[in-house]
């Protein structure tokens, strides 16, 4: 079995100047990236500590070989486990190899000048925060979170974003015994429509009675014949769509005034109800005039105010 050197920086090594950093060091733990495995050298913060099958032993900076004497496991934080640590007896420094910390855990570790903090790749979830001391990157000995606990489920859900209760849990560890959660701008934020309104349904009750219409326009693209518009006509009873065709939305009068022809003719019976989405080229004023003349009423979809709709016909230029 080959076992891969581990070497210490050399400010770090046991001889030499190392002694700034010792008042630091009892039961800490230093990200270092020049290690290959995880080291310790206080045996109180290691368990399932076994002897290795083969003699291991770590190179330092300064070529000296320290014996590695047992194998195990350690939890720096809560939210860490390490496996595969090497116990050498009277080590000064605990040391977490940043290679095999990413490689087992797949978290990112990101540096500052004067902290670090470590995420998972998977949810982003903080894992653990450092600081920097003696030019050294020392690992919290107490995880830090991402929400207070002293404030309410509702209030780190807003702050969070809005986040669903699984992923709330994930995030804030002591709120994993949350059931539920009322949010009502989450429930809202999720409807696909509106309430239905408590008015009575106003669907027409025979052919014709209400008759729908609106202009489509412009295309892009101009048909063989010049036609860039066109406006729908559909019954509100049995859905039954006429289809015009314009060369522009002035045609709008003579295209209605052929299609109430048309109905006359063919089915002996006028409309009674108009409805339209209240764009201007509806309150053209001959066009008003011959739908006052037949007794059509104009039901918009919208209602609006009657002085909202006079200002309208003032303001439109035809």
């Amino acid at each position: 079995m080959v076992v891969q050197p581990i070497l210490y920086p050399a400010t770090l090594a046991l001889f030499g100047n190392s002694t700034t950093c010792l008042s630091h060091c009892v039961g800490s733990w230093i990200l270092d990236s020049g290690a290959s495995d995880h080291v310790v050298g206080n045996s109180s913060l290691i368990f399932n500590l076994s002897p290795p099958n083969i003699p291991h032993s770590i190179t330092l900076a300064n070529g000296y070989k320290a014996k590695v004497t047992g194998i195990g496991q350690a939890s720096p934080l809560p939210s860490l486990s390490l496996n595969y640590v090497l116990f050498v007896p009277g080590c000064p420094f605990n040391l977490i190899s940043i290679s095999k910390l990413t490689g087992s855990l797949n978290c990112s570790i990101t540096f500052s000048s004067k902290s670090f903090c470590i995420q998972d790749c998977n949810i982003g979830k903080t894992i653990g925060t450092g600081f920097v001391s003696q030019g050294l990157y020392y690992l919290h000995s107490q995880s830090s979170t991402i929400c207070g606990v002293s404030a309410s489920p509702d209030v780190i859900h807003r702050r969070l974003g809005h986040p669903s209760l699984d992923k709330l849990k994930v995030l804030v560890s002591q709120l994993s015994h949350l059931k539920s959660l009322d949010c009502e701008s989450c429930q809202l934020g999720k409807h696909v429509r509106a309430s239905f309104p408590s008015s009575p349904n106003k669907r027409s009750k025979s052919p014709l009675d209400i008759v729908h219409f609106d202009v489509w326009g412009p295309s892009r693209v101009l048909s063989t014949l010049g036609y860039r518009y066109y406006v729908t006509f559909i019954d509100g009873f049995s859905r039954c769509t006429w289809i015009t065709l314009l060369k522009g939305r002035s045609q709008l009068f003579g295209a209605f005034q052929t299609f109430c022809l048309e109905i006359k003719n063919q089915f002996g019976k006028g409309i009674q109800i108009l409805r339209s989405d209240n764009a201007k080229e509806y309150f053209f004023a001959p066009l008003n005039s011959f739908m006052a003349s037949l007794g059509i009423i104009i039901n918009p979809v919208v209602p609006i105010q009657h002085k909202k709709m006079a200002s309208l016909k003032e303001n439109i230029v035809i």
